[in-house]
């Protein structure tokens, strides 16, 4: 499968997690439905790749080693009232990344890592932008999601 088929999985997951405000959190998706936004308001959190490396070789098998983050924009401002509820989402969100590591089948596994961006899995409290709007307090999630492509239609490695 390819990064259509799973990128707004992510999303699905991160839309399930519970706010301080009693609801659930606006996730943007960015392929199935182009809904990346000029402004945002929070709570919510937008999904993005930051990078592929492709391992392949005559016989297979044919993997796409994915990273991404999640940017969760949890609070409309930097006050530091803020925090005790900020540090209630690093258990929430751990919960709901952990409960469907192949994104309902779509991969061979989903995990919030990031010994790859050299960051913590969960970075925050954060100071985060987005276009021209204030800085809001939030969380970044850094994530890897490895897929075999061996099996994906047009995918063909040859001698």
């Amino acid at each position: 499968m390819a990064i259509e088929s799973w990128i707004d999985r992510i999303a699905d997951r991160w839309a399930q997690v519970e706010t301080h405000e009693g609801g659930t959190l606006r996730a943007y998706r960015i392929l199935e439905i182009d809904e990346f936004p000029e402004s945002i308001e929070a709570p919510c959190v937008l999904t993005y790749p930051t990078g592929m490396n492709l391992t392949y070789s005559v016989g297979g098998p044919d993997v796409e080693h994915w990273t991404g983050r999640s940017d969760f924009y949890l609070f409309p401002n930097v006050s530091k009232q803020n925090i005790p509820a900020l540090v209630l989402y690093f258990r929430r969100i751990r919960n709901i990344a952990i409960s469907s590591i192949t994104l309902s089948s779509t991969v061979d596994y989903f995990m919030i890592d990031s010994q790859d961006a050299g960051a913590p899995s969960i970075q925050g409290p954060v100071s985060l932008t987005y276009g021209g709007d204030d800085p809001m307090h939030g969380l970044v999630v850094n994530w890897k999601v490895k897929e075999n492509i061996s099996n994906e239609t047009g995918v063909s490695v040859a001698a």
